[in-house]
């Protein structure tokens, strides 16, 4: 068993190749940039996103394919490390650890984090874990030491659906731009996508999933006019992959989108696009809005409940629309792509969700919660 006493615990129930994972493995990198010593445990350390633990992070993988089936070894591990202080993201894995914390009295110290924001399809859903997160949030984050939710409508959304009526700290996500700098100029080799070429590249990024709802994206394309002088491309993975495929092929646009799957580094396309679109039903925060910003893209995004449209603030460089307008998001395609952006402009905005303010943020409430220097 590897000794941790008196380190940092972050918990993550896997490494797939989420915004909860990449967010949080980003921060671990900022803190051993400032020499603290954290410590990564997670429930199944398998997934792409495990090549992304920083080197000099400690690892610790419960062997476990669920929560559920973690309880015996997260109990074991608490039980002898001892750790004072944790952060834990992700709703079943923050509700096993606040049992489990009540049981042993470890770890001493518990911030649990939300990334979820609630509205109305969600919490109806038929799905039952959906509908008993409200309840789990409602009964059971009070016994943690601190709340952190990802942006001002999370929050709010956590005190509407879930009656939640203790303190709710807003500690926004951040992105490592010095990482993604780095990391755009890689040459790609197996997505293959050609990415000098005449025509305008617009992209989205995320799970193939109907949240992210790119069926409304590829319908938007269609009304652009001209549509042979774009090209669209949509990177990820998910349920809807097919479906989505196969939609580009009944609307007659198949020659024109591309699916190049999940890619650990998707900057270099990124880099190499023209703008970027967010066509989600709801988010958390949308991290994958401050990577584009990054990249010094003009981004298209919709008004859903989370983090867009508090992200963009009304910039020039942006357009926000309603949710399922697909002429309105086709029309604010084309309106930005008809102007002349500076990116550097986008990238030297995309500094106010640096890392490093994220980070400063969690060691101001890590000391708050401990009540000593961290």
């Amino acid at each position: 068993m590897i000794e941790t006493k008196g380190s940092i615990n972050f918990f993550l129930a896997n490494l797939r190749g989420g915004g909860i994972q990449k967010v949080t493995l980003q921060l671990l990198r900022e803190l051993i940039r400032r020499e603290l010593s954290p410590v990564l445990v997670v429930v199944d350390a398998g997934g792409p996103n495990r090549a992304n633990v920083p080197k000099d992070c400690r690892l610790v993988d419960l062997g476990s394919e669920r929560v559920r089936n973690a309880i015996f070894p997260l109990l074991n591990y608490l039980r002898i490390n001892k750790p004072s202080l944790a952060i834990s993201s992700q709703t079943h894995l923050n509700v096993a650890l606040i049992l489990i914390r009540a049981i042993t009295g470890y770890p001493k110290k518990l911030i649990v984090c939300e990334h979820i924001t609630f509205n109305e399809e969600i919490v109806k859903s038929g799905a039952f874990i959906e509908r008993m997160r409200t309840w789990m949030i409602r009964l059971l984050y009070p016994f943690a030491s601190a709340f952190v939710a990802v942006s001002q409508s999370s929050a709010a959304s956590i005190r509407r659906f879930a009656k939640y009526k203790k303190p709710i700290r807003v500690i926004r996500n951040g992105i490592d731009l010095e990482e993604i700098q780095q990391l755009k100029g890689i040459k790609m080799v197996s997505a293959n996508l050609v990415l000098s070429s005449s025509q305008k590249m617009i992209v989205g990024l995320g799970r193939l999933s109907y949240q992210k709802n790119f069926s409304d994206l590829l319908k938007a394309f269609t009304l652009l006019e001209g549509r042979e002088d774009y090209r669209l491309v949509i990177m990820g993975e998910g349920s809807r992959k097919e479906m989505l495929a196969s939609m580009a092929c009944d609307l007659q646009i198949a020659d024109w989108v591309h699916f190049p799957g999940y890619l650990l580094n998707p900057y270099p396309v990124l880099a190499a696009a023209d703008l970027f679109v967010l066509s989600s039903r709801w988010e958390g925060f949308a991290l994958v809005v401050l990577e584009a910003l990054a990249c010094g893209l003009p981004i298209v995004a919709t008004d859903c409940p989370g983090g867009p449209a508090e992200i963009l603030r009304g910039k020039s460089f942006t357009r926000v629309v309603p949710v399922g307008d697909q002429a309105a998001m086709a029309a604010a395609i084309s309106d930005l792509l008809e102007q002349n952006i500076d990116r550097s402009e986008i990238i030297q905005y995309a500094h106010d969700f640096s890392i490093g303010r994220m980070a400063d943020s969690y060691l101001k409430l890590m000391a708050e919660v401990s009540q000593v220097e961290v």
